[in-house]
């Protein structure tokens, strides 16, 4: 603009770039077609593990530059993909195959629990009671977890959720005894967990009542070895 021209123009200007930007949003809110004119739509690259080499030339996109986006996304072999889609953003999302995706609990046939959001239970050397009545945690229960490790909530600078703490001297050592305690403790958790797995997918019955009974017999050592870690410890 000019200095000589009238100073509401410039107004007038402003007003017709914000209109004009609010209508196209309203339009794009209540029509898919003006979405796909102004955004674009997404674009198959991968499908049932093929490479769809004409959609790649469509988006202009290298092997090289597509090997680079899956490797973002933990995947290394175009095998393992069962589709694979960019974005109108240039992101592209891949979908493994069946065999390719983690295991569930769901698909373990187990309970999966709701979990609560973890919450900081000890702040500077002080309980927060209301966040331990939220998490269902007992004065008499974090008692004992710090008895376990030779603490004192004095000696806490952060606590959190079931149990993480960190203390306000760096440098303490845990005994030896206890550290060797809590790897048993863990190997033998972890155990009873591959056992119960094995006894989900077994289809043989007797195979099944044997891993069910070591299961059984893991625990009742594990419940049993919880008394003797808290005292070495």
């Amino acid at each position: 603009m000019e200095r000589e021209s009238t100073w509401y123009l410039g107004f007038i200007a402003l007003a017709v770039w914000v209109l004009t930007t609010f209508v196209i949003e309203i339009l794009q809110i209540k029509s898919k077609k003006i979405r796909d004119f102004t955004d674009g739509k997404t674009t198959t690259l991968i499908k049932d593990g093929k490479i769809l080499e004409d959609n790649m030339r469509k988006e202009r996109l290298t092997i090289d530059e597509l090997m680079e986006q899956l490797r973002s996304k933990n995947v290394f072999k175009v095998s393992d993909v069962e589709f694979a889609i960019m974005e109108t953003s240039g992101e592209i999302n891949v979908l493994l195959a069946k065999d390719k995706q983690p295991v569930t609990l769901k698909d373990l046939n187990m309970l999966q629990l709701p979990e609560k959001e973890p919450t900081a239970i000890i702040m500077d050397g002080l309980v927060m009671e209301q966040q331990m009545a939220y998490m269902g945690i007992t004065q008499q229960w974090l008692d004992a977890k710090l008895k376990e490790k030779s603490l004192t909530v004095k000696d806490v600078f952060f606590a959190q959720g079931e149990l993480y703490i960190d203390q306000y001297s760096d440098n303490v050592q845990m005994s030896k005894v206890q550290d060797s305690n809590q790897a048993v403790l863990t190997l033998l958790e972890q155990c009873t967990t591959e056992l119960q797995k094995l006894a989900l997918n077994s289809s043989e019955q007797q195979r099944k009542q044997l891993y069910e009974l070591c299961s059984h017999n893991l625990k009742e050592a594990i419940q049993e070895m919880q008394p003797v870690n808290s005292s070495n410890s």
